[in-house]
């Protein structure tokens, strides 16, 4: 089992995005929503079939793309048993504003001791 939080640089600074590969299958996690062209032109150095998000799950002015991957990450190694999908459903609406308030809530009470 892979994780990866990788950083690109994207527009006017970084963007921060997972690839978490399990068994034969890679999923990649963008807070952005993942594009078709990234998905060519980075994946094809993993083996397995691919599963991605294309919606966008934060505001489109919001900073947080590490929160949401970091997020995602933690959400991921705790629920292995769920499919991308069904985690996805579970973690996020179509509420960009909620989800970010949910995503930083959430860092919040794990920073604390």
């Amino acid at each position: 089992m892979e994780r990866l939080i990788i950083s690109t640089k994207a527009g006017a600074g970084l963007h921060w995005f997972v690839v978490f590969q399990m068994y034969n299958i890679v999923e990649v996690f963008d807070s952005a929503g993942t594009s078709e062209m990234f998905l060519k032109d980075v994946l094809h150095q993993f083996k397995g079939s691919c599963v991605c998000n294309v919606t966008r799950l934060q505001p489109k002015d919001s900073n947080k793309c590490g929160e949401f991957a970091l997020f995602f990450v933690l959400n991921r190694v705790y629920n292995k048993d769920l499919d991308f999908s069904d985690l996805l459903n579970s973690l996020f609406s179509q509420d960009v504003v909620k989800n970010e308030e949910e995503v930083l809530d959430f860092l919040y009470e794990v920073k604390q001791p």
